[in-house]
């Protein structure tokens, strides 16, 4: 952008102004003496910073304790030096008996006049809401300081309600009431209302509110970016909320990563992205969100087969303040609208960033994305993720980045990590090198099962990793946990492990966890293995992974009194047009006492492949509900696998979701051109010539069940064969080269060379089990998986050779085609 004539700031840098007259000088001068006279108008406003931190992230003053509550959870800060034998300890305010919390981890650093500012932090969790807790800091037997906090409660009291209406939504409906801890306002509708979104505009914009609950409301949020924004506001809850069909919708450019564009969008842009349903803005404090259901957005995420995806989330976080809870949500995409993230994060390597601080996430049910199925990204100080059902993503929860610190992610579930096309990433992603000084990340009794690489051990992230289990189901996969470098901060106590790779850490067990009941969703292991004790986490006598022996806690974990006998159905098979077994039965048990609720299964549009009966009713305390899946081969004749889930949920929004899956005999034809492509298919079978590596005698062509066999380059045995290809162009254009073929490994490695340019190396997404095309030259730039070429009209030549002899690949054909989105794989 050209430089304002009166000079403008931007990311907190002041832009001198282009002309030197004597207005714009005047106009410069006033606006410094603006930030300058900034600090006495915000406190003459009534406004305090908070008096016990330097900053958001600094650490508390010499001698000052800081707690932060939650439902849950509370962080606490105690600014000190360094003590040798420090302890934490809390208990509720009526009860006699101290129990101790998890010794925090000491931090400290340097502020601007160079002093030195240390603290302890860490985390209290598995409270009880509204309760009356004391917390105190001893060191060699000596008190350091003690305080008090109360919980927060989930029963506010509501002063007024206001009744929502469609002409409230002819504009953005602004919410600016304050309400007060004692009387807070209530925005909701009428049940069945379905309220119907603007174009390009929220259809709430919560902005400088206090204590609001936006409750039951029903929102197709239309071609908006965000349904919801929240921004500069104290304590809004927005509980019990359905939103869907909302987000910008655009076309691919394939030339542009793959992503999805608008016609007016610069072409150097990131695309579309950050459509999130509910965002959450900076200067926003206790935000909760809770007992939603955000599904089915207009766009859909492009997959990793192009590149980072790029499109709509559930919840989009741009650095919000503190004591952000996301509880008790379905956050459910599909193939045809997938997320990018079900909850993305701003700020990835800011110290504020992502959900920032004393936050949870927990009771959530995260499936079908792109990339991550929730980001932690940022600062991640006290930010606490547990008792979810993470799945259906590239990577499930994401921990890099980490500035501040601690984090903790502990009993959860992660079954099945894969994108669109069943590409799976690490299941705990900490693949990013930047992380704060001494962070660190509590990783206790999560289960990691099915698809997904598993967590990679980071140098700059202290990583302590107690009571996990860490397996692959499948013989074909594998979950590990593996060093990309040597971390001797990081810890390993008491974890299953179905293998390690690389070099094996002192402390890292390879022990081979066996399940049963998988199919009906119970990951508990038949033979469970000791826990080790964690102070507040886990008591003497529990086992490794998410779920305990004594539990009757259902992951994702709901505070309802019934359960399904299973969680997953994933024994579907379709062949020849029939589906087997043809209907599938899942049982409620509804215990509690005097419950009775309505009702109603839920689910996306998509998901028209399988039907549920019955669709609604009342359940009350005492009930054996049997609810009937049957499956309609006739929506199943596309895909390999098909992927979905539904919810049996309450009229509070409270429910029990499960995952659906089927696998047919689809075989995806060669030839997949549609009406208006340019393809041009070239023979496998028919190259201009195979020579070896270093040139010379042609090579003889080997045949594998009527595909060509491409043995890797190796100098030994020197299988190093250079396959080349003529290709007419009749029409001058920008065209893509693709393979059609298979390979043991899933990412194999070609060299490539188009019109005799240099070899360069490119990895193909191809399968084990199946031929699917993928791109023969992919680009250069970190996750762009495609690269164009202008070509003019005349003979073209391709030429490329395998990187590896052991991991043979097998083709049969090569397209050049001006659209590559025909050409996706369908897995």
């Amino acid at each position: 952008d050209k430089v304002k004539k009166s000079g403008y700031f931007n990311n907190n840098c002041f832009y001198p102004p282009k002309r030197k007259d004597f207005v714009c000088q005047k106009k410069m001068l006033l606006s410094i003496l603006t930030l300058l006279t900034l600090p006495f108008a915000i406190k003459a406003a009534g406004y305090t910073p908070e008096p016990d931190r330097f900053d958001l992230v600094k650490p508390v003053r010499m001698g000052q304790l800081l707690l932060r509550p939650t439902f849950n959870a509370c962080g606490f800060y105690y600014g000190t030096d360094k003590k040798s034998d420090l302890k934490v300890e809390f208990k509720k305010s009526s009860a006699k008996e101290w129990q101790a919390a998890l010794t925090p981890e000491f931090f400290y650093e340097r502020d601007k006049k160079n002093r030195v500012m240390s603290e302890y932090r860490g985390s209290i969790v598995k409270l009880d809401e509204d309760t009356n807790y004391d917390l105190r800091i001893t060191s060699s037997g000596k008190q350091l300081a003690k305080g008090k906090f109360r919980t927060w409660s989930s029963n506010v009291p509501i002063g007024k309600t206001i009744y929502l209406t469609s002409e409230d939504f002819k504009k953005p409906y602004v919410i600016s009431a304050k309400g007060t801890p004692d009387s807070w306002i209530r925005y909701t509708a009428k049940p069945g209302t379905v309220f119907k979104g603007l174009n390009y505009k929220p259809m709430i914009e919560v902005k400088n509110a206090k204590y609001i609950i936006i409750e039951g409301l029903t929102l197709s949020g239309g071609n908006a970016k965000n349904v919801i924004t929240v921004e500069k506001s104290q304590a809004v809850r927005i509980r019990n909320c359905e939103i869907f069909n909302w987000g910008l919708v655009g076309k691919p450019r394939y030339d542009q990563f793959g992503r999805y564009f608008l016609p007016n969008m610069d072409r150097k842009s990131y695309g579309i992205n950050w459509n999130g349903a509910i965002a959450i803005h900076p200067g926003s404090s206790e935000t909760v969100v809770e007992r939603c259901f955000i599904h089915s957005p207009r766009s859909h995420a492009n997959s990793w087969f192009y590149s980072h995806p790029a499109g709509p989330q559930a919840i989009m976080l741009h650095k919000p303040d503190h004591s952000t809870v996301i509880r008790y949500n379905d956050f459910v995409g599909s193939n045809d609208h997938r997320f990018n993230d079900a909850v993305e994060s701003a700020g990835n390597f800011s110290s504020d960033g992502g959900i920032n601080r004393d936050a949870d996430v927990y009771g959530n049910y995260m499936i079908y994305c792109n990339d991550d199925n929730i980001e932690l990204d940022g600062g991640q100080q006290n930010v606490r993720c547990f008792w979810n059902h993470f799945e259906g993503a590239l990577c499930g929860v994401s921990i890099q980045g980490c500035m501040v610190s601690p984090v903790y992610v502990f009993e959860n579930i992660f079954a099945g990590m894969c994108e669109q096309f069943g590409i799976a990433g690490q299941t705990i992603k900490t693949t990013g090198v930047r992380n704060g000084d001494n962070a660190t990340a509590y990783i206790f009794n999560n289960t990691l099962v099915r698809d997904g690489s598993g967590m990679e051990i980071r140098e700059r992230l202290n990583s302590h990793l107690y009571n996990n289990i860490f397996t692959a189901i499948e013989k074909r996969n594998r979950i590990n946990i593996y060093e990309n470098q040597p971390s001797p901060g990081s810890t390993f106590v008491a974890n299953s492990v179905s293998s390690v790779k690389q070099k094996e850490r002192k402390g890292i067990e390879r022990y081979v966890t066996k399940y049963t009941n998988y199919e009906h969703g119970n990951y508990l292991p038949t033979n469970p293995q000791k826990a080790v004790p964690i102070p507040n986490f886990l008591p003497d006598g529990g086992i490794r992974g998410a779920f305990q022996v004594t539990d009757t806690i259902v992951l994702p974990y709901r505070p309802v009194p019934f359960t399904l006998d299973r969680t997953r159905i994933g024994e579907v098979t379709v062949k020849k047009g029939q589906a087997s077994p043809a209907a599938v039965r899942i049982t409620a048990t509804v215990g509690g006492k005097n419950f009775k609720s309505a009702y109603s299964i839920r689910k996306n549009p998509e998901f028209d492949w399988f039907t549920v009966t019955p669709a609604k009713g009342v359940m009350k305390s005492g009930d054996k509900i049997v609810f009937t899946l049957k499956f309609d081969p006739a929506k199943m004749n596309f895909s390999n696998n098909y992927r979905g889930a539904f919810l049996v949920r309450l009229d509070n929004g409270f429910s029990r979701p499960v995952t659906v899956e089927a696998v047919t005999d689809y075989v995806q034809p060669f030839k997949l051109d549609k009406k208006g492509d340019t393809a041009i298919y070239i023979d496998a079978f028919a190259p201009a010539s195979v020579t070896t590596r270093k040139g010379g005698k042609k090579a003889e062509l080997a045949l594998v069940k009527n595909k060509m066999a491409l043995k890797g380059r190796n100098v030994i045995t020197r299988h190093d064969r250079v396959y080349e290809y003529k290709v007419n162009i009749t029409k001058k254009g920008r065209y893509y080269f693709m393979l059609h073929g298979t390979a043991a490994e899933n990412k194999h490695s070609l060299m490539v060379s188009i019109d005799g340019s240099k070899f360069e190396r490119s990895k193909q997404q191809l399968w084990r089990d199946r031929m699917t095309w993928s791109m023969l030259t992919p680009g250069r730039d970190f996750g762009n998986m495609l690269r164009h070429y202008d070509l003019d009209p005349g003979v073209h030549t391709v030429r490329f050779y395998s990187m590896k002899s052991d991991s043979p690949v097998e083709f049969d054909g090569l397209v050049v085609t001006d659209n590559p989105g025909s050409f996706e794989p369908r897995p």
